[in-house]
Formats: C-alpha cells, structure tokens, sequence
C-alpha cells in the first residue's frame, strides 16, 4: 500500500511497498544527531523564502503576522542512493533525517501551520541533495 512515498519519475510504476526497502537501507545506521559530513566543513545550505502574505501589522505593540514559505536544500552524502530519481518523504518521517536548525532573529513566534498533519514536504534525489520545505 502506498501513501507514505513516491518516486517522482515512477509514479504509475513505484508504490511505497517497492521504496519502502530504500528508505530503510538509507536509514540503518543513519545518525540524525550528526551533521552531514561531520569531520569536514560546514554543511553548505540553500535557502529560498517566499513572503504568501502579511496578515496583520500593530503598531502598538510593533509587529505583524505573516505567513511565509521557506525551502532548505543541502547534501548529506549518507542518503545517497542508485539511479537518477528522487523520493518525496511523508513529513512526519522529519524527525528521522538531520535538519538544520533554522531560525528567524528576533521572531517573537514562529510555528508550523498542521491543519491535520504539520505542513512539510521532504524530497531525497539520488545525489544525497535534501529538500526541505
């Protein structure tokens, strides 16, 4: 039964019992507490931030309300796998994959909008590239 993944390039052809063993394979001995390449430089991250709306601004109390998509992309060569495809990854398999620790300086509140899961999107390509978003 699918529903957890897919192949982006296989999607008539792939259900999530034939990844299913990738994740796995990708995943044993997996570390999430370590960064990628930890005894080497710094992990080299892309980031994009679309502004979708500002919803409120007080100038009373000197702030706004906005909502915002932000994408995070990186290579971690311990997801690297054969072929030339990419895996989208169900969100809540988040907490299995290092991530970076992003922040908004000075944010008073930031969260993640879950209308019935939390809104996230995790894509591994054959290279070991991450997306994030």
């Amino acid at each position: 039964q699918g529903g957890c993944m897919f192949s982006n390039n296989h999607w008539g052809e792939w259900n999530g019992s034939q990844l299913q063993p990738t994740i796995q394979k990708l995943m044993k001995g997996y570390n999430r507490y370590l960064r990628p390449n930890f005894n080497e430089g710094p992990v080299e991250i892309g980031m994009s931030l679309d502004i979708a709306s500002i919803d409120a601004i007080s100038e009373i109390n000197m702030d706004y309300t906005a909502t915002i998509f932000l994408r995070q992309r990186w290579r971690d060569s311990r997801l690297v796998f054969p072929g030339n495809e990419s895996v989208s990854v169900d969100g809540r398999l988040v907490s299995l994959l290092w991530i970076p620790d992003t922040f908004i300086p000075d944010s008073k509140r930031s969260f993640l909008h879950d209308v019935t899961v939390e809104n996230r999107l995790i894509r591994i390509f054959s290279n070991g590239t991450v997306l994030y978003a």
